[in-house]
């Protein structure tokens, strides 16, 4: 029933907008029609006037990897505190100079996993109750760097968080743990300000998290540059200016 109410109101509509074009290729191939039909990509994005004023700047005492949301479902980083204890374990961190700041409704049972009794672990992680927006993206410009956690699995190269865009906007680094082949890696790469690795490649999620606290401790952080002009692209304004153009077109 559902599938015959979504063919007709796809044949009814005049354009259609996709969220991605992962999402437009799968529409596409379930319905040969719509390839004829006018369309444009319009994913989320962000305002940017919510920028004009947080202070961007990470602290010089605490490396702050800031999380911004809630783990739930398969979203439990087991993977990252493994990384982070092999890092300690072998000298390369220094558990005092790093602080992981995570801003949401969580269960701390649940997102430390079997690390919840890891003395090194508690201390390192700390949660912190829901922000309203604002605030939030005050905490967003305050991080040394910005945690995107994404496990690999069934349909989750398409996954596209709505919190990406507020990150890339925010010009912090991000450690991103996300499937190396989908759309979130995608966008973090071409940003220029982002490190991959699979959630299941321990060692690429300890390098990538390494190099960004060793950067933080040279104080080199500061010199990953985003690139402005496919940021700016995310931007509400131009995304508004793309839902009108395909509204002129069909209304031709």
């Amino acid at each position: 029933r559902e599938l015959i109410m979504e063919s007709r109101v796809l044949i009814a509509a005049a354009g259609i907008s996709y969220l991605t074009e992962q999402m437009r290729a799968n529409f596409v191939s379930r319905y040969p029609f719509l390839a004829t039909k006018p369309a444009a990509v319009i994913p989320n994005g962000f305002d940017e006037e919510d920028f004009q004023n947080p202070k961007p700047g990470s602290s010089r005492e605490i490396f702050h990897l800031v999380y911004s949301g809630s783990f739930y479902d398969r979203r439990q980083p087991d993977p990252l505190w493994q990384a982070i204890l092999g890092l300690v374990e072998s000298g390369s961190l220094d558990p005092a100079s790093i602080a992981v700041d995570i801003f949401g409704k969580n269960t701390v049972s649940f997102v430390l996993g079997r690390f919840a009794q890891n003395e090194t672990i508690r201390r390192m992680v700390r949660f912190h109750k829901f922000q309203p927006h604002r605030r939030n993206l005050q905490e967003l410009m305050r991080a040394g760097a910005l945690l995107l956690f994404i496990p690999s699995g069934k349909n989750t190269r398409s996954v596209l968080t709505g919190k990406i865009f507020d990150y890339l906007r925010s010009g912090r680094p991000i450690l991103a743990i996300v499937p190396p082949d989908g759309i979130a890696a995608e966008m973090v790469t071409r940003a220029g300000t982002g490190f991959v690795a699979d959630y299941q490649d321990i060692a690429g999620i300890g390098q990538n998290l390494l190099r960004l606290y060793q950067m933080w401790r040279s104080g080199e952080l500061e010199t990953l540059k985003p690139d402005l002009e496919y940021v700016a692209g995310f931007s509400r304004e131009r995304l508004a200016a793309k839902l009108a153009a395909l509204i002129e077109e069909v209304a031709l």
